[in-house]
């Protein structure tokens, strides 16, 4: 009967004698379990008969009903300690209306279906679909919540996914003491030792780094996954890395470089922030949202790094020059670097979740206050939201969090929402960060600069096709971007037909 009834309601129900029974009426029946059920009586049929309907439905309810067992009907509502009539007022006029409308599948709930129906059969697409048992169970997995007997899964499908998420070392380690597949607890052994292996190195190096810089003074700032590594994680293995993300100061940007090449690290002939040696890969930045390379993305933290760099912490007892973001400026900086990549790996949430699990009211009260001071509330809140639903971490009940979930808008929740159940969608971050930012010219100027990168990027980040080539590049991006927009405004039309 949604959304004339919604959840929480409460009806008053008042009885009637078969005879004063209308056509509109929302009659109460007592099923064969002794359970009522509140449909609407569509149509009157002879023999003291009607057909009843629930607003939502497709189909009426499969037998015609004696109108003599109909227990009574519904004469009001009430919603938020708020009285609504039914049986008297403009429903009441109405109801005959309803009920022409509700038999020909007219209604808001009718016509969501019927919608939701037509684009489940003309685009059948997997991200339309369930995503799966298999990904409901590493989200249990990675929340703690599991027992020791597993159940029938895709074992394959669960390994890969778990791959391409980034979690497959916290999955091994939530995992080893259960029944798992031998094979499938063998692959992720190999997965986590070899992260083990990776981080080993990259300790080594920050152990190396942290004597160079001091010979130089030059501070240095460890983001994303190097900021948590040996602190957030309590195994080396939990947490994969690709490279190791370090912040400078800009005017120290290019003594570091010197430094690196001194330590023997060659830049990627492509990207030059990008510098190995041997398994050390560096990615050496300036501002953690990049705006070297997309500068309207300083909008998005407007304050610029210095407050972070004043809070900074060591990276670990010893240290002096190699430095992390304090917990509070982390969870901020993490929330925006999810965002930036459009919430698309669950280790991403799970880095924020080992920062604020366990936290007490005074954690809480300075994120809330470095939130707003730092402008960073909407992006938190994406974060949290997110956390809260996957993980059930978050900040109390009752608490300023509240406030910002009712800031987001449906769309908001609908594609958060659709990330929750296993879903993600190229350029959602982008689309995001447009609520974030103040003003329209900002949000045009960023979404240009996202959509249609300059040409340095261009060459760093898809020299594999393109080569710089920027007159074919255009002409495809815009071809590119308007395909995936039609493809994605069905992906989360469907999920927020799901939800």
């Amino acid at each position: 009967m949604h959304p004339f009834l919604k959840p929480g309601d409460r009806v008053i129900a008042e009885k009637v004698s078969p005879e004063s029974l209308q056509v509109g009426d929302v009659a109460i029946i007592a099923d064969s379990r002794e359970c009522f059920v509140i449909h609407r009586l569509v149509k009157i049929l002879p023999q003291k008969k009607g057909i009843c309907k629930g607003d939502s439905r497709l189909e009426s309810d499969p037998e015609p009903v004696e109108l003599s067992v109909i227990s009574g009907r519904v004469g009001a509502i009430v919603r938020n300690n708020r009285l609504i009539p039914v049986s008297t007022g403009f429903r009441s006029r109405m109801k005959r209306v309803y009920a022409w409308l509700s038999l020909r599948n007219l209604t808001i709930g009718a016509l969501r279906l019927k919608t939701k129906n037509v684009l489940m059969r003309l685009f059948p697409m997997n991200e339309l679909n369930d995503p799966g048992q298999e990904i409901r169970y590493i989200n249990r997995a990675l929340s703690g919540h599991l027992t020791l007997k597993t159940p029938h899964l895709d074992w394959k499908g669960l390994k890969e996914r778990a791959y391409a998420e980034g979690v497959a070392g916290i999955l091994y380690h939530r995992l080893k003491d259960t029944d798992i597949p031998p094979s499938t607890l063998s692959q992720l052994r190999r997965h986590y030792q070899s992260v083990v292996a990776q981080n080993l190195i990259t300790l080594d190096t920050l152990d190396k780094l942290e004597h160079a810089l001091g010979n130089e003074r030059i501070e240095a700032m460890t983001l994303k996954g190097a900021s948590l590594l040996e602190y957030a994680y309590p195994n080396l293995g939990m947490r994969i890395m690709s490279d190791l993300d370090i912040m400078v100061r800009p005017e120290q940007y290019e003594r570091f470089i010197s430094l690196l090449h001194r330590l023997g690290y060659e830049p990627d002939s492509m990207i030059p922030h990008y510098l190995h040696k041997g398994r050390s890969v560096i990615d050496v930045h300036i501002h953690a949202l990049n705006t070297d390379r997309i500068a309207n993305r300083a909008k998005l933290f407007p304050s610029g790094m210095e407050p972070v760099w004043a809070n900074a912490l060591p990276w670990k007892e010893g240290y002096r020059w190699i430095r992390r973001p304090d917990d509070v400026d982390n969870v901020l900086l993490l929330a925006q670097h999810l965002m930036k990549h459009s919430f698309s790996n669950l280790i991403w949430i799970f880095d924020i979740h080992m920062l604020v699990k366990n936290r007490d009211s005074t954690f809480w009260t300075s994120l809330q206050k470095r939130a707003n001071h730092l402008a960073q509330t909407r992006p938190l809140s994406y974060a949290l939201y997110l956390t809260k639903n996957l993980f059930e971490v978050g900040p109390p009940q009752n608490s300023w969090f509240n406030q910002f979930l009712g800031d987001l808008s449906r769309l908001e929740r609908g594609m958060l929402g659709a990330r929750i159940n296993g879903q993600t969608f190229h350029r959602l971050g982008p689309l995001m960060a447009l609520f974030c930012l103040p003003g329209f010219k900002a949000r045009i100027t960023f979404l240009w600069e996202t959509l249609f990168p300059k040409k340095a990027v261009i060459e760093q980040e898809f020299y594999n096709l393109h080569r710089g080539k920027r007159l074919l590049f255009y002409p495809g991006r815009v071809f590119q971007i308007a395909a995936l927009a039609l493809k994605q405004f069905f992906l989360i039309t469907g999920a927020f037909l799901r939800g």
